[in-house]
């Protein structure tokens, strides 16, 4: 989660370089960069690998 307005889409942006697909959702006055989908959870735990040994934290791995 973050603030202000500008910090999402710089992370979203930062996140892309990386080879990401993040997507900005907004909660009232929070926003959440999030990264990628899936029905496999193989995938998510790869994905959750990939963004812990780019050093993002805090970290939710989720289906759907």
């Amino acid at each position: 989660a973050l603030r202000p307005d500008d910090a999402p889409p710089r992370t979203a942006r930062t996140l892309r370089q990386q080879g990401f697909r993040p997507f900005i959702v907004r909660r009232g006055q929070t926003y959440l960069v999030r990264v990628g989908k899936s029905d496999a959870v193989a995938e998510l735990w790869s994905l959750e690998s990939r963004l812990r040994e780019a050093n993002y934290r805090p970290l939710r791995v989720s289906g759907k």
